[in-house]
């Protein structure tokens, strides 16, 4: 599944909104979210001036969001397992919450936070089927019989 996401990087090649339109993102605070964003910023720009001449890396990709497609899997593999119910709702409100803070700061427009849920429920559906053929995402999976078919 990496891999996938990975080459979504490659075939549809995005950056955020904060760096193609900065302007609309200067009134946010200063924080360490802003220093992350100009750090990777200028490591684009030196890794497309001379690839060779350089150890940074170009860590700037917005589609599809890594961010929403991890907590997405986290929430939904929660659901699989049946974890408590205070878990799975902490774990849907952190994902809320992650796909409303990478749009607000500019990582992501929302196409990338609804690929990257689509990624994370594929890799769900996916991981059920590897630990329990025939069973999907859809039919629950106590704890204890999940960690038997591991």
């Amino acid at each position: 599944m990496p891999a996938g996401i990975a080459a979504s990087y490659y075939v549809l090649p995005s950056l955020g909104r904060i760096y193609i339109e900065p302007q609309h993102f200067t009134d946010l605070p200063d924080t360490a979210v802003t220093g992350l964003q100009e750090s990777l910023y200028r490591n684009r720009v030196r890794v497309l001036e001379d690839p060779h001449a350089t150890q940074s890396v170009h860590g700037i990709a917005a589609f599809a969001s890594l961010h929403v497609s991890v907590v997405v899997t986290a929430a939904l593999g929660a659901h699989l397992v049946r974890l408590p119910v205070v878990l799975r709702t902490a774990l849907w409100t952190y994902a809320l919450l992650t796909a409303l803070a990478t749009v607000y700061f500019g990582w992501h427009y929302l196409v990338d936070v609804l690929a990257g849920a689509v990624l994370g429920a594929l890799a769900t559906w996916l991981a059920a089927r590897a630990i329990r053929p025939g069973g999907g995402p859809t039919e629950h999976m106590p704890l204890q019989e999940a960690r038997v078919h591991q």
